[in-house]
């Protein structure tokens, strides 16, 4: 994807077992640029998100650009935010392959700093998400 936006990186993410993860939702607190009130947004893979800010009914958007993540990066993608930003991720859903047959498996609720273990196929997935930086 383009290098632009609000960068969601990976920075000790441990994909045992997983050969890729790409984000299908993410669940994020926004700040509204017009009243700086705490917004809940959720965004989703391939949608443009809108919603009014509940104090001051400031219009705000967000569009998620998923990356594929494979154990050599720490890139999920990239957010496009329109008049909000955000530093708090509280938890995503993630499709991930596993490494030995290559099938995909959704794993939801993932949450910052968390270890997850499945019983089938896919283990430790995106244990770690800590940091989503702007990137202009």
């Amino acid at each position: 994807g383009q290098h632009r936006g609000t960068q969601i990186l990976f920075g000790h993410a441990h994909l045992g077992g997983v050969s890729s993860a790409q984000i299908a939702r993410l669940l994020l607190i926004i700040t509204c640029e017009g009243c700086d009130r705490g917004n809940f947004a959720t965004a989703r893979r391939g949608e443009v998100v809108r919603g009014d800010c509940v104090n001051c009914l400031m219009r705000w958007t967000i569009a998620l650009r998923p990356d594929v993540l494979r154990p050599d990066s720490t890139c999920g993608g990239y957010m496009d935010m329109k008049n909000c930003f955000t530093d708090v991720l509280q938890d995503l859903d993630a499709w991930v392959a596993c490494a030995e047959c290559g099938a995909e498996s959704l794993i939801t609720e993932l949450k910052c700093g968390h270890r997850h273990e499945r019983r089938v196929q896919v283990y430790n997935a995106l244990s770690h998400i800590t940091h989503i930086s702007g990137i202009h």
